[in-house]
C-alpha cells in the first residue's frame, strides 16, 4: 500500500498486534503491553516464540531494557518493524547485533468485495472448526518454523484465546 492507504496500514499493524499477541497469554508465558512496546515471552526458546510486536520509540533505554529481556533467557527474538514504526528503528536493530530475516507483505479487502468463487472442488472438504481442533494447526507451525514435537505445545496454551 502507498500514500494515502494509512487507515489500511493502521488495521493490518491492529490485527497483527491482536493475533501474535495471544502468545503471551499461555500459561508460563509473559505479555508485556504499555503504551510504546507490545511483545511477549515463551518458555520456547525458538523463532517466533519471542517477539516484539510493537515498539514506537527509539529511546536507549527501552531498546535496551526490550533486548536484555530475551538476551537474559538465552532465546532468539524477532522485532517486527511495522511501517509505523519510528524512522531508524532498524537501523538500530541491526547495530544491536539483530537481523533483517524477511520482509511481510499485508493485503487487505472487504470481503464482500471479494469474487464468488463458486463451488468448492471436488475432493476438498470444509469443516468448521474450533478451539479443541487445533492439531492440523499445530502440525503445520511445527513444520513451519522447524520446532521440534514436544515444546511446540508450551507456546500454544492461548488456542482458544
Amino acid at each position: 500500500m502507498g500514500a494515502g492507504h494509512e487507515a489500511e496500514v493502521a488495521a493490518l499493524e491492529a490485527n497483527l498486534w491482536s493475533m501474535w499477541s495471544c502468545f503471551g497469554r499461555g500459561d508460563g508465558c509473559r505479555l508485556v503491553d504499555e503504551p510504546d512496546v507490545l511483545r511477549f515471552e515463551t518458555p520456547v526458546a525458538h523463532v517466533p516464540y519471542n517477539t516484539v510486536l510493537r515498539c514506537t520509540t527509539v529511546a536507549r533505554a527501552v531498546l535496551d531494557e526490550i533486548l536484555e529481556a530475551y538476551r537474559s533467557r538465552c532465546v532468539p527474538v524477532v522485532w517486527i518493524v511495522h511501517p509505523s514504526a519510528p524512522a531508524g528503528l532498524g537501523h538500530q536493530l541491526v547495530a544491536e547485533g539483530l537481523e533483517e530475516a524477511e520482509h511481510i507483505t499485508g493485503m487487505a479487502i472487504e470481503l464482500e468485495a471479494l469474487p464468488d468463487t463458486g463451488p468448492v472442488p471436488a475432493g476438498v472438504e470444509v469443516e468448521e472448526v474450533g478451539p479443541d481442533d487445533h492439531d492440523p494447526y499445530l502440525e503445520l507451525l511445527t513444520w513451519r518454523y522447524g520446532l521440534p514435537p514436544d515444546p511446540r505445545r508450551a507456546a500454544w496454551g492461548w488456542v482458544g484465546c
